[in-house]
């Protein structure tokens, strides 16, 4: 009687087993041997049960997981079930998807078994990161409408006295050369004699160098605050027009030149020659280099370590690339896979959103192009923003810059 009521059972528990909608497995206890997948785990990665079977959950699981995964699995019994909460897997078509298991151990007639649940939370995994990327952009808008009020204020307040020195500093040179036949007459007949403390004979030279330098500063204050307002400007003017990338990466450098001549001795940008135009917003793309670079900088250690940037096209691909690589502390593979997410930072402590990369990826992605982080701890990372390249040339001034520059000693 107790045999038959034991086969009845079982025979049920292989009915919901083989009819349920979840993703189920079997595993013999002890061990990450798969011993049964039911129909809906076979959808789920595109492997026939047979194949399961034989070569087992490294069809599926990530190969630096497995070693991880197969001792999570093994580790199941009646005292010690199995919760993960998020783990990524790989379907026979190559597709990346994100599942949640939960284990516990049966006893069947032939034994204790694991049994698994693995339920597909792709969908809600994807829908739960465009929420946050939604409000991460709602909160990186309301900051640059605040910074864009700051940026305008500041900038009306140092615009009009540097309009003053603008208009002055040539008006003083002009006046000092309508002095010079004066001053240089006086020199022959009385000798030489001082002004604000130094003798003629030096000042005669001095002070066009003075007035000229004067003018050279108060432009670059000009072009400093222009470069401001542009950049405080993200959004007013999204359309998507041809770009030179060569332009884009220098206004991110002068934007940062400050931070950039702090932080390292060694900051060097190789510029590609006849590089074609990207279509896409100008000002955009600018943020997204700004954010790049902002974060090698603040992986250095010391000014001696050094900032890369170089421009190029691929060859194989056809597209353009920007390449920011630098000698920082590098990145673990944890932190490779979650640093697009928004709102994940390392540097939490010390004011960080967790909004700059994810911000980039989402303005990369909505270029059409893609961007890549290669990293090693202790030696640095590469990032690859790599766009599209545009058939129609991109509009502008001057010639296209390219070459090498290097700041720092």
């Amino acid at each position: 009687r107790a045999e038959e009521m034991l086969r009845a059972s079982e025979e049920r528990f292989r009915q919901l087993f083989e009819q349920s909608e979840e993703p189920l497995f079997l595993f013999r206890h002890g061990t990450p041997e798969i011993l049964d997948a039911n129909p809906a785990a076979v959808v789920l990665y595109g492997y026939s049960l047979e194949e399961l079977q034989r070569q087992g959950i490294a069809l599926f699981v990530p190969p630096d997981d497995l070693e991880q995964f197969s001792s999570a699995i093994a580790g199941i019994g009646p005292a010690s079930p199995l919760n993960i909460a998020r783990a990524s897997h790989l379907r026979n078509d190559g597709e990346e998807i994100v599942v949640s298991i939960r284990a516990k151990s049966v006893r069947t007639r032939g034994g204790l078994v694991a049994y698994c649940s693995f339920r597909d939370i792709s969908l809600r995994i994807r829908m739960e990161e465009e929420a946050k990327l939604q409000q991460a952009q709602l909160i990186h808008a309301n900051r640059m409408a605040s910074l864009g009020a700051i940026v305008s204020g500041v900038a009306h307040e140092v615009s009009n006295p540097n309009n003053l020195v603008m208009f002055n500093a040539p008006m003083i040179l002009a006046a000092w050369e309508d002095a010079l036949p004066a001053l240089d007459r006086y020199h022959r007949e009385c000798g030489d004699f001082t002004l604000a403390g130094l003798p003629y004979r030096e000042m005669r030279h001095v002070v066009p160098k003075l007035a000229e330098g004067i003018s050279d500063a108060s432009r670059r204050i000009k072009a400093i605050v222009g470069n401001l307002k542009d950049f405080a400007r993200q959004g007013e003017s999204n359309g998507h027009k041809p770009e030179r990338i060569n332009d884009i990466v220098l206004s991110a450098i002068r934007i940062l030149n400050h931070e950039i001549m702090k932080r390292t001795h060694r900051f060097e940008v190789t510029l590609g020659e006849d590089l074609p135009p990207v279509m896409g917003s100008g000002q955009q793309l600018e943020q997204v280099v700004i954010n790049l670079l902002h974060n090698a900088l603040q992986a250095l250690t010391s000014n001696e370590q050094a900032v890369r940037v170089y421009t190029m096209r691929n060859p194989e691909m056809g597209d353009v690339e920007v390449h920011i690589v630098d000698e920082g502390i590098g990145m673990t593979r944890e932190v490779q896979s979650r640093i697009t997410e928004p709102f994940f930072s390392t540097r939490l402590d010390s004011g960080g959103l967790g909004l700059g990369l994810s911000i980039s990826r989402s303005i990369v992605k909505g270029h059409k192009g893609a961007i890549r982080f290669d990293s090693e701890v202790g030696k640095g990372t590469r990032a690859v923003v790599r766009l599209p390249a545009s058939p129609s040339p991109a509009a502008s001034d001057g010639e296209d810059p390219s070459g090498k520059i290097f700041l720092g000693r």
